[in-house]
């Protein structure tokens, strides 16, 4: 790679990474120097301008250290994009750097809730509707993957379909509701020869038809609290 390339993607890891971490609000460097094992004031240095004395680079095995952190693709740092955060649609208000409400799995799942006022709340990752909202991860059905993971105890980010998602993209990550109960389920919307599948990440995960739940939400990214 020619050093002007290597400058390119280090100032796009830089600045990726500049997002990701002003929305973990106040205390993002620090929270995540602890989660990766490092002292915050290299994290501080990671996020240097070009030619600042002291400024360390972003390796390509910090990079992926990172993403696994956040929890977005493996590669997005270096330019790739996200798979699940889709085009920003000109139509829907849109909510980045403001926070958004912590819900339980509880129905419904829409704005019925958030008028009845949540205490917790969290910045929002992404650009995103005003009526998305954050659900924790209740399993480890989504982890396991070589790609990215979403465990027990992680904060999922999700678009509700009530803001203009018209059309599911094979391998979104999805908040889905069955046909016939009030269960909720956390999955990969699949399409594969003609048929639509909700899959787990974890080995051994059954597969669901997807034609006998309906889609109530995308998850947009997630937050490794």
């Amino acid at each position: 790679m020619k050093n002007e390339q290597k400058m390119h993607l280090q100032e796009m890891r830089r600045e990726r990474l500049i997002i990701l971490i002003d929305n973990l609000g106040v205390g993002g460097q620090k929270r995540l120097a602890e989660a990766l094992g490092i002292a915050a004031d290299y994290v501080s240095r990671l996020l240097y301008p070009p030619g600042k004395k002291g400024k360390k680079g972003i390796s390509g095995d910090m990079a992926r250290r990172i993403e696994q952190y956040f929890a977005v693709q493996i590669g997005w740092l270096d330019g790739l994009e996200q798979i699940g955060l889709r085009p920003v649609r000109q139509k829907t208000s849109q909510t980045l750097g403001k926070t958004l409400p912590l819900l339980a799995w509880t129905l419904p799942l829409s704005h019925e809730q958030l008028r009845k006022g949540t205490t917790v709340h969290y910045p929002a990752m992404v650009q995103c509707s005003a009526q998305a909202y954050w659900l924790p991860v209740r399993d480890d059905t989504m982890n396991g993957s070589a790609g990215a993971n979403y465990p027990k105890g992680a904060l999922i980010l999700v678009e509700p379909v009530t803001a203009g998602i018209t059309e599911l993209m094979s391998g979104d990550k999805v908040i889905a509701k069955r046909c016939d109960s009030a269960e909720l389920i956390f999955r990969r919307y699949v399409e594969e020869a003609g048929h639509r599948w909700l899959k787990g990440s974890m080995p051994g995960c059954p597969a669901q038809n997807a034609d006998e739940y309906a889609i109530i939400g995308v998850v947009l990214g997630a937050w490794l609290p």
